[in-house]
């Protein structure tokens, strides 16, 4: 603008009398340029700031929802869980909580949607299941309070698909409820597969009045794999840009050599998190297996 400006200064006395209107719009043209370049800038930089500020929040999110999870390392004889964030808080939970030395309390929940809301909902899912299993209550009675607690919540359109339940590794009998999550997976030594389908809908959907309505199933899972799955697994992408599947799942638990929890879970995940860039969802998975030593 200043050397236009100075151009025309110089020159004015060889210019006819209509540059000079053509000069003025020129300069309040290109100052008006430089003064949005200027706005534009200031906004741009505030927004990679703001972005910024979010970013650290939902990495220190992350980092928290981690420490929610249990330390596998006390349970691995018998059960084994991981979790693989598709983004920064995930929406898939597990937990495992000691009664006593035979007997132990399970879940594993998916939320939602994605991204902080999801974190949110499934901590308070998650708080009030410890805090419940901590006091040994029956399982029907833990399912009913985590659910009527998320209706009255109101996580808008938010839901949790579940399944809880409480083992005994000396005798190998299970009490599950499954509530709206994926089918339970059972395999016997002779690889024959069986699936446990969901008997209520997923928690926070409805208010139940009573706890009659809160169906448990209960069997012997000795020598047995018991696991369960989000739909991130039997949803995620493959190498070759196809999904998992249940088939696929059967394929990989059919394939390991020596079939215990870690080395399930691990080729699962392996699989699937080949590219942590291309996770469509959350990877979740828990196995149990109880060994026969009579």
């Amino acid at each position: 603008v200043i050397l236009i400006g100075l151009t025309f200064f110089l020159l004015r006395s060889e210019l006819i009398d209509i540059s000079y209107p053509i000069f003025m719009v020129t300069v309040i043209f290109l100052a008006g340029l430089y003064f949005r370049f200027l706005k534009e800038n200031a906004l741009a930089i505030s927004n990679l700031q703001k972005q910024a500020v979010l970013k650290k929040e939902r990495e220190l999110a992350g980092e928290v929802q981690k420490r929610l999870f249990p330390e596998m390392k006390k349970f691995e004889k018998f059960i084994y869980a991981k979790n693989v964030p598709a983004r920064d808080v995930s929406g898939d939970y597990y937990d495992i909580i000691e009664i006593n030395e035979n007997e132990f309390y399970f879940t594993l929940a998916d939320v939602s949607g994605k991204g902080v809301r999801s974190g949110m909902l499934m901590a308070k899912a998650s708080s009030v299941f410890r805090t419940l299993a901590n006091l040994s209550l029956p399982l029907e009675k833990i399912v009913f309070t985590v659910n009527n607690e998320i209706v009255e919540a109101k996580f808008k359109g938010m839901f949790v698909t579940a399944v809880f339940g409480r083992m005994n590794i000396l005798s190998g009998e299970i009490e599950i409820i499954n509530a709206g999550h994926e089918s339970i997976m059972l395999v016997d030594k002779n690889k024959n597969f069986e699936f446990i389908k969901s008997d209520l809908p997923p928690i926070g959907i409805i208010k139940y009045p009573t706890e009659k309505m809160i169906k448990k199933r209960s069997l012997n899972i000795k020598d047995k794999i018991f696991m369960v799955y989000t739909d991130g697994v039997t949803e995620g992408y493959l190498k070759n840009g196809k999904e998992l599947g249940v088939e696929g799942i059967k394929e990989i638990v059919s394939g390991v050599d020596e079939k215990n929890p870690i080395n399930i879970i691990q080729a699962v995940v392996n699989t699937l998190n080949f590219d942590q860039a291309k996770l469509r969802d959350d990877i979740t998975c828990l196995c149990i297996k109880i060994y026969n030593k009579g």
